[in-house]
């Protein structure tokens, strides 16, 4: 049973590689076209649960008001420059700003989101 499993993985990561290119133009052109139903969803999905998005939101900046206030500052006073190549990988647009530490704040890197959260995974997996 578990060498099935192993081989349905490896299948299904195959065929996302091999097609990837068609499923992300697929995805594209639905959201083009659907794009206010998507937002009328998520306008609706955050209506009916603002309170638990905010007592969320207000948690987090509780347990880490550090880092919140190095991503404000950071978003203030540092707009990503237009064309910005990610300093990880060279290959993608740089969309996301990146804090090495948060002591400071305005020392960045800029990253795509795929980079951006390999580094996250990788500071969780140091941290344990």
């Amino acid at each position: 049973m578990e060498n099935k499993k192993q081989i349905k993985k490896e299948y299904d990561k195959l065929y996302y590689i091999k097609n990837r290119s068609k499923k992300l133009i697929a995805v594209n052109e639905y959201n083009k076209n659907n794009k206010n139903k998507r937002l009328s969803k998520k306008r609706d999905t955050y209506k009916s649960n603002s309170k638990k998005y905010i007592n969320k939101v207000l948690e987090i900046r509780k347990k880490q008001p550090l880092k919140y206030i190095s991503q404000w500052k950071a978003n203030y006073y540092i707009p990503i420059p237009k064309d910005t190549i990610c300093a990880i990988c060279k290959l993608n647009k740089a969309v996301d700003r990146h804090h090495e530490d948060y002591n400071k704040p305005l020392d960045v890197i800029f990253l795509c989101r795929s980079c951006h959260r390999k580094e996250h995974i990788k500071l969780r997996r140091v941290k344990e």
